[in-house]
């Protein structure tokens, strides 16, 4: 509640690992959109207006670049997690050669290093700015934001509604486990002389 959002995505982390049911919800949200085979669209079959030849190229040059990335999936999965924590970033990795300007790898960024500035706008932490962050350079970052309520995007996950259940259902699992651990052993009565 502090605005740490370091340590509200480590709390989230450790709610998912201990917690089974969490877990197993999460998990099935995310397959849902993970799951599934991507394909990319040439926007002439949505749109009918659109020049078709370019389109066609633009998606054939899109399937190419994908498909070389050595960490999509990776990617992919770590922006998933964006449905829980309401943020994912991954970082673009641009070349140039002779065919131009091309994207060769998508690196996730850690949630521990996402901040957002006065105007809720995500910023980066890096080594020479480990305070306030940097800026997300377009065509640098893909964001994934779904904002599921409104309001300050740290308080949009789903997983900060859980978070004060999973620490009453943890701690109270902890005591029930000490209790069990004793349950049913004989009284032991000691007697000292005085």
């Amino acid at each position: 509640d502090d605005g740490s959002l370091s340590t509200a995505m480590e709390l989230f982390e450790q709610m998912e690992e201990k917690d089974a049911h969490l877990y197993s919800i999460a998990n099935t949200r995310r397959l849902a959109l993970t799951g599934l085979d991507w394909q990319i669209l040439s926007a002439a079959e949505v749109r009918p207006t659109v020049d078709r030849r370019i389109a066609d190229a633009a998606a054939e040059y899109c399937r190419k670049v994908l498909v070389e990335l050595d960490h999509l999936d990776e990617a992919l999965q770590h922006l998933s997690l964006a449905v829980g924590r309401n943020i994912a970033v991954a970082e673009i990795i641009w070349d140039a050669d002779a065919d131009g300007l091309h994207p060769v790898d998508l690196i996730p960024v850690d949630f521990t290093r996402i901040v957002f500035d006065e105007f809720d706008r995500p910023r980066i932490l890096t080594e020479e700015n480990p305070r306030d962050g940097v800026e997300l350079l377009p065509h640098k970052f893909v964001v994934h934001a779904p904002h599921s309520v409104t309001g300050h995007p740290q308080r949009g996950g789903l997983l900060r509604v859980t978070a004060m259940v999973y620490l009453a259902k943890s701690l109270s699992l902890k005591d029930w486990m000490i209790f069990a651990e004793i349950f049913g052993m004989p009284i032991r009565i000691a007697r000292y002389e005085p």
